[in-house]
């Protein structure tokens, strides 16, 4: 071994193509779990239904691209956890399984910023169609 030999340590496309694929994986791993648990009765029946909305909310998953940014690259946080969870009205039970989901999957920060578009994306239909329910009746 010389002293200029060097310690083999991924370059950076190396890292990259990783943190593609684990995000990737990620998505997949919560689109996976939703679909999973929403067949699981027993699952559904030890959490007192708290799990259906979990479901609904890893559903808004589908369709997340890696952007190859920051975000991307990095573990969400539990401050972004917790927005998303306001956002989508979750109750404090349904809360802890959404940050146990977040920590098992992992989400990255870019996971949870993409939710939170659909999040508000889901809320603004949702508000739009009561104004015109509103209106009809």
């Amino acid at each position: 071994m010389s002293s200029n030999e060097k310690i083999a340590y991924p370059e950076p496309e190396e890292l990259e193509d990783f943190y593609r694929r684990m995000f990737r994986l990620s998505s997949e791993r919560a689109l996976n779990l939703s679909e999973n648990l929403k067949e699981d009765e027993e699952m559904l029946e030890l959490c007192d239904g708290n799990l259906e909305r979990i479901c609904g909310l890893l559903a808004l998953m589908a369709g997340a691209k890696y952007l190859g940014d920051k975000q991307s690259r990095e573990g969400a946080s539990y401050k972004s956890l917790a927005y998303v969870a306001h956002l989508y009205g979750l109750t404090d039970e349904e809360r802890r399984l959404w940050y146990q989901a977040g920590e098992n999957i992992p989400l990255s920060q870019g996971h949870v910023s993409y939710l939170i578009n659909n999040v508000q994306d889901r809320n603004h239909l949702l508000e739009e169609a009561e104004t015109l329910l509103g209106q009809q009746g």
